[in-house]
């Protein structure tokens, strides 16, 4: 029964941050960090679709024959106009079966539509496209398409791309390779900013012994991004593995630790002290059996580089027995 919970509030934060993927016909569709409250009424999306602060609203219309439309309402201060109408159809989707049928829509950031769908009766698999505007041309551009997968160990595996900026929603196909670059150096400033923010706000917290107080829920989505925009390397991998151990000791810091952890260890298999950090914050969730397994890889891998065996905590003797 814990399981099950665990499970049930891991995919209701999992789908409300999640981005899915659509590459649709859409036809003439015309900062803050925090994520903005969906309110949906009789197929009704309040939101900040574009740059302003004025709350817009989307329309989405019930399926008809194989697409569901969208209409875009922006709020000019005065009234509402509409300024994009565009159809989703299940050939949008890639990985997700009968999209249209588990179709939904968010506005994660402002200034930004979502359009998502998820399959299989577990929610495992998401797909999105990420719109974004921008003022230059006054339209949303297709900029983002994610994929996340929820594994058996409820962890997401999310894999975002950055489109090539050539579709907007307007309909018109534009070169926009100067406003892609400036977009991509702007996010990879931001997230190398937030990495930065991140390790120092957690070492300290680890040196002046409050990690335990600090609260460690950080948003899957928001670390695949800085993981997308400032990949791991030779130069900032200890970083990584460094915040994945702090946040192993935080306040429910344990599966964003899981979720870097398992990266660095794509990154590096043989990095042993990552197979120890990963075993402790599975033990931590009482997933027992993947921290057993864990914990094997860090013996075993300890004994294949001739490690000092005594340097091997006395709790991976006791849980690997």
């Amino acid at each position: 029964m814990k399981t099950i919970i665990i499970f049930y509030l891991l995919i209701s934060n999992f789908l409300s941050t999640v981005n899915f993927k659509c590459e649709s016909n859409h036809l003439d569709k015309s900062n803050t960090n925090t994520s903005l409250e969906i309110i949906n009424f009789d197929n009704k999306i309040k939101g900040y679709f574009n740059d302003d602060n004025l709350e817009d609203y989307l329309i989405k219309d019930e399926k008809k024959g194989d697409k569901v439309t969208l209409s875009i309402f922006i709020n000019n201060g005065k009234g509402y106009t509409k300024k994009a109408t565009f159809d989703i159809t299940n050939d949008d989707f890639e990985s997700v079966e009968n999209p249209l049928q588990n179709l939904f829509i968010s506005n994660p950031k402002r200034g930004e539509i979502l359009v998502g769908a998820s399959c299989c009766a577990s929610f495992k698999t998401t797909e999105s496209c990420y719109y974004k505007f921008f003022e230059t041309i006054d339209s949303w551009i297709l900029y983002k398409i994610s994929t996340a997968t929820v594994d058996s160990d409820f962890i997401p595996t999310i894999d975002i791309t950055y489109q090539d900026f050539s579709y907007s929603t307007d309909g018109k196909t534009r070169n926009n390779k100067s406003l892609r670059d400036k977009e991509l150096r702007s996010l990879k400033e931001k997230n190398l900013s937030q990495l930065n923010i991140l390790y120092k706000k957690y070492k300290d917290a680890f040196d002046n012994k409050s990690i335990g107080k600090t609260s460690g829920n950080l948003n899957f989505d928001d670390l695949a991004e800085m993981l997308t925009n400032v990949p791991l390397n030779k130069d900032n991998i200890n970083k990584y593995n460094d915040l994945a151990y702090y946040l192993g000791l935080s306040k429910g810091g344990e599966r964003p630790s899981i979720f870097l952890l398992k990266k660095i260890i794509d990154k590096e298999p043989s990095r042993i002290v990552a197979f120890l950090n990963l075993a402790d914050a599975q033990w931590n969730i009482e997933q027992f059996d993947y921290a057993k397994k864990s914990y094997i890889k860090y013996n075993s891998l300890m004994k294949s580089n001739s490690k000092d065996l005594k340097k091997i905590p006395e709790r991976v003797r006791e849980r690997i027995k």
